[in-house]
C-alpha cells in the first residue's frame, strides 16, 4: 500500500492525502506495443517561491539535449518540449502554496506531446520540484494511456522506488548516465526483448517491487557521443534573454568537457551518486563545439557544467592555448571544483 505521508529522506515534501491538488492516482502499468518512431523528450516546468529574487533563474537543458542527439542518431524522430524555454516570462501560482511555477503549465505541456508519441522521457533533476513534476508526470499518462513512460534525473536515479509509488503509470526509471541507457531501451522495446535485460533501469515487478537491473557501467569515450542537439529547443528564448548559469547575461549555452569527480567531499552526493571515476574529451572536440555553436547560434560564452574541469592542468593549458588560436572571442566559465 501506498503510504501518502512517506517523505524523500532528507527532502520536506508536502504531505499527500485526499483528492487534492497533490493526490495519488490509482491506475495500472502501461506496456509498450509497437516500433518506436518518435519520441518526446520533457523538460517540465521550473518550480519557485512566489516571494523570491534569483538572477539565474534556469538555464538550457544539456541533459535534454544530448539525449535528444543520441536517439536522433538512430534515425528516429524526437520532439523535445522544454517547458522552462518555451515560457521563461510565465508565471503561475500553485494554489496557496507560495510556490508558483515558471514556464508552460501542465495543460500546455501535454498539449504539444503529438498524438502519434512512441515513448515518453520526463527529466526530473530536483527533488524540491518532485511534487509538481509527478503532477506532470501523470497528466501525461492519463493523456497517453498506451504509451510507454520513463523517467530520468538526478532526482529519478536518488530514489526511483519513491518515484514508482507517485507516478504508477511510468515504465522505467533510467539510473545513471542516460543517454546508452536509452538507446538500449528502445531497441528492447522494439525487439520485444525482457527489459531486464537492459542495464541501468529500475522496473516495477509484479508484487509491487521495484527490480533494479544491472548497474550500467559509465561511458568512459566522452568525445564519441554526438554534441548535444539544441535544434529542437527554444533555444533563442535563452539566448535573446541573456538566461543561463554565467555570471553575464549575454548569449552562452551551457558545455560538458568532462564528467565525473575523483574526490570524496563529505557535502557532496557524487561520490554514492556517481561513483568516483573522472573522464574527459578531447581538447579539439571540445573546441570545435564550441566553433560550432559560435557559428550557429552566435553564442558569446559559454557555461561548463563540469563537477572538476581542472584535474588536469596540462588539458587546460592545452584548451586555453587552442581558444587563444583559433580567436573564437568568446568568455567562459567554470565550476572551481
Amino acid at each position: 500500500m501506498i503510504n501518502p505521508e512517506r517523505k524523500h529522506p532528507g527532502i520536506a515534501l508536502p504531505v499527500i492525502s485526499g483528492d487534492g491538488e497533490f493526490a495519488l492516482p490509482i491506475a495500472g502499468r502501461r506496456a509498450p506495443t509497437g516500433p518506436i518512431r518518435t519520441v518526446a523528450l520533457i523538460r517540465p516546468a521550473t518550480v519557485l517561491p512566489e516571494m523570491t529574487y534569483t538572477t539565474v533563474v534556469g538555464a538550457p537543458s544539456l541533459a535534454l539535449a544530448y539525449l535528444s542527439a543520441v536517439v536522433r542518431q538512430t534515425g528516429r524522430s524526437v520532439v523535445a518540449i522544454d517547458a522552462f524555454g518555451e515560457a521563461p516570462d510565465a508565471f503561475t501560482p500553485i494554489g496557496d502554496r507560495g510556490l508558483c511555477v515558471n514556464g508552460l503549465d501542465i495543460d500546455d505541456l501535454v498539449a504539444r506531446i503529438p498524438g502519434d508519441v512512441d515513448l515518453i522521457g520526463v527529466s526530473c533533476m530536483f527533488s524540491n520540484e518532485w511534487p509538481y513534476h509527478r503532477r506532470v508526470i501523470n497528466a501525461i499518462a492519463r493523456r497517453f494511456p498506451d504509451t510507454p513512460i520513463v523517467l530520468g534525473g538526478e532526482h529519478v536515479s536518488a530514489d526511483p522506488d519513491y518515484c514508482f509509488s507517485c507516478c504508477p503509470d511510468i515504465l522505467a526509471c533510467v539510473i545513471g548516465e542516460g543517454e546508452d541507457t536509452l538507446v538500449d531501451l528502445i531497441a528492447a522495446l522494439e525487439s520485444g526483448r525482457d527489459l531486464t535485460d537492459v542495464p541501468g533501469l529500475a522496473l516495477r515487478i509484479d508484487d509491487g517491487g521495484v527490480h533494479r537491473t544491472t548497474k550500467r557501467s559509465r561511458r568512459r569515450a566522452l568525445s564519441g557521443l554526438p554534441w548535444p542537439d539544441w535544434d529542437g529547443m527554444p533555444i533563442e528564448n535563452y539566448l535573446s534573454r541573456g538566461i543561463g548559469h554565467g555570471v553575464a547575461r549575454v548569449r552562452s549555452l551551457p558545455l560538458l568537457a568532462s564528467r565525473g569527480c575523483p574526490f570524496q567531499c563529505a557535502f557532496c552526493s557524487s561520490p554514492q551518486m556517481w561513483g568516483t571515476r573522472w573522464d574527459i574529451r578531447d581538447v579539439e572536440d571540445v573546441v570545435a563545439e564550441m566553433k560550432s555553436l559560435v557559428a550557429t547560434y552566435r553564442v558569446n560564452s559559454f557555461s561548463f557544467y563540469d563537477l572538476t574541469a581542472i584535474i588536469r592542468k596540462d588539458w587546460i593549458l592545452a584548451f586555453a592555448n587552442r581558444l587563444i588560436e583559433e580567436r573564437l572571442n568568446v568568455t567562459w566559465n567554470l565550476p572551481s571544483g
